[in-house]
């Protein structure tokens, strides 16, 4: 039943893989979740191993390879938060962050040779399957350590995009929220069973799954990829406003910003609902399209006036949302200018 168990979750996360790179063949994708779909089925791969072993030295050797995931992947999973927030760092960071995975990664290999790691270990048959029983040695609380550091880590970042980044969707907060829980329950119940064997393989398949849901939603709303030819031949001249059809604001590139500053509080993924001027003006131009199937529409804001054509999105042969291009002209006279 447990090497069905771990089988299966292995499986399910190669499949995950596939469906990563089946819903984005052609598009770049997120450099982070792949390494993390990749580092997390090595991981799964060592579990099935270790239940399958029948001596230390076998056992001992799986571990080995569920640690390529264990202590890559925190690391992974941080860089991957900082990217979702739009919080760039430099270089030196990244080398930082990446040693001290590197460094438990190391001294777990000691294990079976030197009493750095484990200061011992004896096989034992768990439900039926191969598991191990060891002695925590002196390094062991470096993997400790990082684990926590990286989820007070987490937590700090979550918090300042919370409070300080609008641009970042409230969907894509609740969604990182979700993983911290999930892998900090995992991480304290690991630690009381005493094995990771029967915990972590559907915590990473959990994991999988609710990144490719952000994953699917990101490449919906991003706003660079729906619009980067026009704005590859427009960018300093027209301004891009993207909305979804349940009218809420999904994003917007500079120009839009600088026409209508509201947008630059405005949070990813709010409802268009308010009584402001752009929310009057965008919500007009949509609704004026859809009744009367024209998609240019003048109108206008401050003591300016502007053409907006709507551009209808689809994702997956469905419609999406609206993608407003907007340029700014001298003279809208007798065009039938709606005033917001």
């Amino acid at each position: 039943m447990i090497i069905t168990y771990l089988i299966l979750m292995f499986a399910v996360s190669v499949v995950n893989l596939f469906i990563l790179y089946f819903l984005f063949p052609k598009k770049r994708l997120n450099a982070y979740y792949t390494s993390i779909f990749h580092f997390l089925i090595v991981a799964q791969l060592g579990h099935v191993f270790l239940a399958l072993s029948t001596n230390i030295e076998e056992a001992l050797l799986a571990n080995k390879i569920a640690y390529i995931g264990a202590a890559f992947f925190p690391m992974l999973a941080f860089l991957g938060v900082l990217d979702v927030c739009q919080i760039k760092v430099s270089r030196k960071i990244y080398t930082l962050l990446f040693l001290p995975s590197l460094f438990v990664f190391a001294t777990a290999c000691t294990a079976g040779f030197l009493p750095w790691y484990y200061i011992s270990a004896k096989y034992v048959v768990t439900m039926g399957v191969g598991n191990f029983e060891a002695e925590f040695g002196p390094l062991h609380l470096c993997f400790n350590l990082m684990i926590l550091f990286y989820m007070f880590a987490c937590l700090g970042v979550w918090f300042y995009a919370f409070i300080r980044k609008k641009k970042v969707s409230l969907y894509n907060l609740a969604f990182i929220a979700i993983i911290g829980i999930v892998c900090g329950e995992s991480f304290f119940v690991s630690r009381k069973l005493g094995s990771d064997m029967l915990v972590m393989p559907a915590v990473y398949v959990i994991i999988e799954i609710i990144l490719l849901f952000m994953a699917c939603r990101m490449q919906r709303y991003d706003l660079s990829s729906l619009i980067f030819d026009e704005v590859k031949k427009n960018e300093k001249k027209v301004a891009y406003v993207s909305i979804t059809s349940a009218f809420r604001y999904v994003g917007a590139n500079e120009k839009a910003q600088t026409y209508f500053p509201e947008l630059n509080y405005r949070r990813i993924d709010s409802e268009l609902n308010d009584s402001t001027e752009v929310c009057k003006a965008f919500r007009e131009a949509i609704v004026q399209t859809m009744v009367a199937e024209n998609s240019t529409h003048y109108f206008h804001f401050g003591n300016d006036s502007y053409k907006c054509q709507v551009i209808s999105v689809s994702y997956g042969g469905k419609s999406s949302g609206y993608l407003l291009r907007i340029e700014k002209v001298f003279s809208v006279q007798n065009l039938g200018v709606v005033n917001v």
